[in-house]
């Protein structure tokens, strides 16, 4: 078999075209050619994956709105009740201010000492629960609003969910597609250029295939049918 030395030079031209695009994904010609003959059912593909992300994005949603809502009614439920034995407590304390000794002066003052504390503890313990579940329900009902605007707009608009969702991928396809199609003369060349390769390549081990060999002439040669001086020349194939 034929000794082959170098890469045919328009795929090396369309390997170097794709990556100083920054494309990395084709490691051969056949792909490059396949992503672009397939281009329309790629991109087809990409919309389809995105819309049953938008589907999974949507089932989520309406199973955290339920759980946000029960977990509003619970956390309601626990500080109403602290509250309320917050509001018994200084019930208690207001009906025992008067209770007992109440003939002695000193401890009538001590007591309403005592119990003037205890209420304004209490009061601010109330004022410090009620706060508390305010916030905490708040931040969740702005959960619960923002969720809710997500789920109405996919419900709703659920194609532009599906086109915003895919945006980034499909004009990154859109990109390829394009530095692809500008470099179709590298790769019909290539394709030429292969199918020559591949002629001379069953030749005997005699033989040897140098492509994409380059001559450069120092002097340049003077072309005289051209009026133009010719410092280099780029061979295809040379056997």
């Amino acid at each position: 078999m034929c000794k082959v030395v170098n890469t045919i030079g328009s795929l090396k031209a369309l390997k170097d075209g794709l990556n100083s695009n920054n494309i990395h994904d084709f490691s051969s010609l056949r792909e490059v050619i396949n992503f672009r003959n397939s281009f329309t059912s790629l991109r087809q593909h990409l919309i389809e994956q995105h819309g049953k992300l938008i589907v999974d994005e949507k089932e989520a949603l309406e199973f955290d709105l339920e759980d946000l809502q029960l977990n509003i009614q619970k956390q309601r439920r626990y500080y109403d009740d602290l509250i309320v034995i917050e509001q018994n407590r200084l019930n208690l304390l207001s009906e025992f201010a008067d209770d007992g000794k109440k003939n002695n002066s000193l401890w009538k003052i001590v007591r309403k000492t005592q119990n003037w504390q205890s209420k304004r503890k209490s009061v601010r313990a109330v004022r410090v629960l009620d706060k508390e579940a305010n916030t905490l329900i708040g931040s969740l009902e702005k959960s619960i609003k923002k969720k809710s605007d997500r789920h109405n707009f996919i419900k709703e608009k659920f194609q532009t969910a599906v086109s915003q969702s895919a945006e980034i991928e499909l004009n990154e396809l859109h990109r390829k597609k394009v530095v692809v199609d500008k470099l179709s003369s590298f790769i019909y060349g290539a394709l030429g250029e292969q199918k020559v390769v591949k002629f001379l390549e069953d030749l005997s081990d005699e033989f040897i295939l140098i492509n994409d060999f380059s001559v450069h002439f120092s002097p340049a040669i003077y072309n005289k049918n051209e009026n133009e001086y010719i410092k280099s020349v780029q061979i295809d194939h040379l056997l």
